[in-house]
């Protein structure tokens, strides 16, 4: 089958990480022998002109293994609903250059209404072509959502052939808008760098996944083979030393909750043999910065700054637990990481951290209150010992490794292109 996927952000040379997980989700499709063509709108703020030393227009080039078509240009229409209708044409041209090159196109899936689903809409009903929508934002927390656009993503919503939310927060808002079904099929989370820090003597972990394997939905088991096998080969690292050790990461800017974070620590294990290490960076920096240093807590509390996703995995495994208390979450990527490590988390009641923490391997804490995320913090601390580190691991695989998450993708795309046919 040959899927057309529209991001509607993605990686360009001025940020070459945008949009990273669309194109983990593109890159484990193609793997699993689905033809995928990215066609992707670059859009240049009108701000940018004769700034930007690029060529505007199509272009093709492999990206990471995947056949990847660009129209780049200016929105020469900022804040007006003429924007939609050059965006349109836009995508029509590369819908045309796509099968002209690549062939027909059997299904249409577009990662977000703003601005791509928009325009696949278009191409969906112009050329009758299936349409997948998945929701990966939220409109009550959008900040460059005008209200006279909302119309444009509610007829995105209401036109998809199968809409999607990426977290049950973010589809119970979604119902708000729009009065169908909607299905919760969560984000593609490349668990290859996040793993368990401990090996056998065959280098390989000694996990028995047969216990929760009742929960996998009778795959077949080549396929939850394939899934485990993304434990092996992982080297030993140093012994954990006695002092508790939290992690947290996320760009440091408001809604994250780093600042009452750091108080709340503060309150819980000033002068104890506990530390919190903060990756990220941001426009909070140098607030959160200022706040340690008030708190007299630089001893115990450290700002990584940006980190790779290696360093990440890194301070995963080094860390005892990990905490998010951000206001708001449409899923919570950087939580599936922590448990695939084997990590507790704490998070908040944010939208999306629902969804993952559940009592086994977490506590979901009220959102902006310290008091109660103090508390979680010391409850984390003094129970860690009762959190089985083989369980959380093995059921964040079995829910939300890529072979997963495909098997349900390539299940929607049969059913939408069975339909239409």
């Amino acid at each position: 089958m040959h899927i057309m996927v529209i991001p509607s952000w993605y990686s360009s040379p001025r940020n070459k990480v945008h949009g990273s997980f669309f194109k983990e989700q593109f890159k484990a499709l193609a793997n699993s022998n689905e033809k995928i063509t990215v066609a992707y709108n670059e859009i240049w703020p009108i701000t940018m002109f004769g700034k930007i030393d690029e060529k505007k227009g199509i272009s093709f080039n492999i990206e990471d293994d995947l056949r990847t078509y660009r129209y780049k240009d200016y929105n020469y229409f900022p804040k007006s609903p003429l924007m939609f209708k050059s965006f349109n044409k836009r995508m029509d041209k590369l819908y045309q250059e796509i099968i002209k090159n690549e062939g027909k196109v059997d299904v249409i899936h577009a990662h977000s209404a703003f601005w791509g689903g928009i325009a696949a809409t278009y191409i969906s009903k112009k050329y009758n072509i299936p349409l997948v929508l998945t929701e990966h934002s939220s409109l009550k927390y959008a900040k460059y959502v005008k209200e006279s656009y909302k119309k444009y993503i509610y007829n995105a919503y209401e036109n998809a052939n199968c809409l999607i939310a990426v977290g049950s927060g973010l589809k119970r808002e979604m119902q708000k808008y729009v009065d169908r079904d909607i299905k919760v099929i969560h984000n593609m989370v490349d668990l290859k760098l996040f793993y368990l820090d401990e090996c056998d003597e065959n280098n390989e972990l000694k996990i028995n996944s047969e216990r929760y394997l009742d929960e996998f939905n009778n795959k077949p088991s080549k396929l939850k083979t394939d899934i485990l096998d993304i434990d092996k080969d992982k080297k030993v690292s140093q012994k954990k030393e006695n002092e508790f050790k939290f992690f947290s990461c996320a760009f440091l800017e408001e809604g994250k909750g780093m600042e009452d974070l750091i108080k709340a620590f503060a309150e819980s294990f000033r002068d104890e043999n506990v530390t919190l290490k903060i990756g990220g960076d941001g426009s909070l920096k140098t607030l959160l910065e200022k706040l340690i240093k008030t708190l007299n807590m630089e001893k115990q509390i450290k700002l990584l700054g940006a980190l790779s996703r290696k360093r990440v995995s890194e301070e995963m495994r080094k860390c005892d637990a990990f905490v998010l208390p951000s206001e708001h979450e449409t899923f919570g990527v950087v939580y599936i990481e922590a448990l695939a490590c084997g990590k507790p988390v704490i998070g908040a009641n944010n939208g999306g951290a629902e969804d993952i923490i559940k009592d086994y391997n977490g506590i979901i804490a009220k959102k902006s209150d310290i008091s109660d995320l103090s508390n979680a913090l010391r409850k984390i601390k003094d129970n860690y010992k009762t959190y089985d580190k083989y369980k959380i691991r093995e059921k964040t695989i079995l829910s939300y490794s890529e072979k997963v998450l495909v098997e349900k993708l390539k299940g929607v795309y049969k059913e939408v292109y069975e339909r239409n046919n």
